[in-house]
């Protein structure tokens, strides 16, 4: 029994190739009197704490990068062996972390308010958008869609059916 799983699934995975894809590339280049900069939102997270700014460097750190990965592990752990008749061991911590984590995700925010920044930033550098960036905005539109078309009522109702076929088959071989 793991029907409709396959579409939640196959989004938090792409999402996860993404997520990886997105952090490791940089997410602008600026060149301003002669100086060019480029970085990654970790690098930028890094650069914020290096400048005394820890809140806001922590703030960013765990709205776009720990929360979004801990969301996608989380997707992709209690998906993936449910989809195969499966419940994965710590099924109900991982869920309930899941749910506590997705609210505070905050990737699109970050792409809205960078795009915003770069675009005023124009009039006084040279921005040029990186590969990171543009893979952000594909990641905010997957993980939405693995969001919304993931139901924890779902996952427990499956879970629920895979433990009593399980109870039945044990009493069957225990006659």
């Amino acid at each position: 029994m793991t029907g409709g799983l396959e579409g939640p699934l196959a989004l938090a995975a792409g999402a996860a190739a993404l997520f990886v894809i997105a952090n490791a590339q940089n997410i602008v280049t600026l060149q301003f009197r002669g100086q060019t900069e480029t970085t990654t939102l970790i690098g930028a997270a890094v650069r914020l704490y290096s400048e005394h700014m820890w809140a806001i460097a922590a703030l960013v750190l765990f709205t776009t990068v720990v929360c979004p990965m801990a969301q996608l592990f989380a997707m992709c752990y209690l998906l993936a062996p449910l989809n195969r008749g499966v419940v994965p061991p710590g099924f109900a911590r991982v869920l309930r972390l899941l749910v506590a984590v997705m609210p505070w995700g905050m990737l699109e925010v970050f792409v809205l308010g960078s795009v915003v920044s770069l675009a005023k930033l124009a009039s006084v550098a040279t921005v040029v958008p990186g590969l990171g960036l543009w893979t952000f905005g594909a990641l905010v539109v997957l993980i939405a869609g693995a969001s919304t078309s993931f139901d924890p009522d779902q996952l427990w109702w499956q879970v629920e059916a895979l433990r009593a076929e399980h109870r039945s088959r044990a009493s069957e071989v225990g006659r």
